[in-house]
């Protein structure tokens, strides 16, 4: 086998084994969270903030770490997964009581690696394509992480769908994170021993220009719609539905499965039909979502609201994937071609400065009001989403 196969093979694989481990965590955390901790609606959005913190700061670290060769920067951002999930799984508790200072503390690490791997397994994955297959090699480095992520959600949903009902463990949880840690750590040592010549990733800059104030827009906008449904749609079904880890990790394998034949047709929406018109209907449909959170209980009562719900949830993890429409507009509104990736940087930054704030809005609300108010309030963010969709212009080479 040549060094280009070993290398590639390598880090598909540990690609692979990350998938795993994100599949596992992200069914699992908000019921860990609310059967461990016992956290409120105002508290789980309190916890946004520093879970999204790394997001914000994720340009400064990955240029304190550019001196590194690539693949090192792979390792090092999967291992603050490993640490985090293996924290997760051991270390969390005084005395026998789960601590919240130790949730943080180890949540932050997990955090890291998570946001870290993004721009440095793109890198690796352009550092594997030949000129003008780059697209392919991303597709396949997504379809890896895709299939890996429906795994390690269908192993969440047939585990504790079998044994956590029976309460065979009082630690499946702590079970769980510490088998995902090892799935991340066994991708750390793998990204550990490939060869690459290009020594690291360069540092981001952002560039900030009024031509793109409404891609600017745009990127508030869907941190907000982002976070108040990762934070507040699962959490309404564990809280006020009784969901278990199973149910959410369904959800997931579901919306994932749906997502791999989704996403290619998405795409292909984009380009016969234009950035527009594709963003108009995404708001459309987000406003449709909102409704069936906010007015499904009253009109449908709670057994039959329970699988509407579980239907806004799928279709909304489906909608995820209009940032495609984002970034394809923002690379025909380009003042200059070298502003692409700082630009994105910046998007990603602004994106997460919504993404680490206004879940603490959604928790007041939902604990002054109801639950429903979270969701009528993000309407207006579907609203606000259709009215700037409405204006961009775009312009073709």
């Amino acid at each position: 086998m040549s060094d280009f196969k070993r290398n590639l093979l390598l880090f598909l694989i540990g690609v692979f084994c990350f998938g795993l481990f994100d599949g596992i965590m992200t069914s699992t955390f908000n019921n860990f969270l609310n059967d461990r901790f016992g956290l409120n609606a105002e508290e789980r959005g309190q916890l946004e903030f520093p879970r999204e913190l790394p997001g914000l700061s994720i340009a400064l670290v990955t240029g304190s770490i550019a001196f590194f060769a690539i693949n090192k920067q792979a390792f090092l951002a999967t291992l603050f997964s490993a640490i985090g999930a293996l924290g997760l799984s051991q270390f969390i508790r005084i005395d026998g009581i789960p601590n919240f200072t130790l949730l943080i503390f180890f949540m932050l690490f997990w955090a890291m690696g998570d946001h870290l791997f993004i721009p440095v397994r793109d890198s690796l994955a352009l550092k594997f394509s030949s000129r003008n297959r780059e697209g392919h090699r991303l597709g396949q480095v997504e379809g890896m992480r895709m299939s890996a992520y429906i795994v390690g959600s269908g192993f969440v949903w047939l585990l504790m769908g079998k044994f956590f009902k029976n309460k065979l463990s009082m630690l499946k949880y702590e079970d769980l994170y510490l088998l995902a840690s090892s799935f991340v750590l066994v991708g750390s040592v793998l990204f550990l021993f490939m060869k690459v010549s290009n020594p690291s990733v360069q540092t981001r800059r952002f560039v900030f220009r009024k031509e793109y104030k409404l891609y600017y827009l745009l990127n508030i906008f869907f941190g907000g719609r982002k976070q108040l449904f990762l934070t507040f749609g699962p959490w309404v079904l564990i809280t006020k539905f009784g969901a278990t880890p199973s149910n959410i990790a369904g959800l997931i394998m579901i919306a994932s499965i749906i997502g791999v034949f989704f996403r290619p047709l998405l795409g292909k929406a984009v380009d016969k039909f234009g950035e527009r018109l594709t963003m108009i209907v995404d708001g459309v449909v987000l406003m449709i979502i909102c409704m069936g959170y906010a007015l499904g209980e009253q009109l449908l009562g709670k057994g039959n609201a329970f699988y509407l719900l579980c239907t806004c949830y799928v279709i909304d993890n489906l909608f995820f994937a209009v940032r495609i429409a984002r970034t394809t507009y923002l690379k025909k509104i380009l003042v200059d071609k070298e502003d692409l990736i700082p630009t994105l940087s910046f998007g990603v930054s602004i994106d997460h400065i919504v993404s680490m704030t206004l879940p603490i809005l959604g928790g007041f609300i939902w604990k002054v009001v109801n639950y429903q108010a979270v969701f009528w309030f993000a309407s207006l963010i579907a609203i606000m989403i259709i009215l700037t969709s409405w204006r961009i212009e775009t312009r073709r080479d």
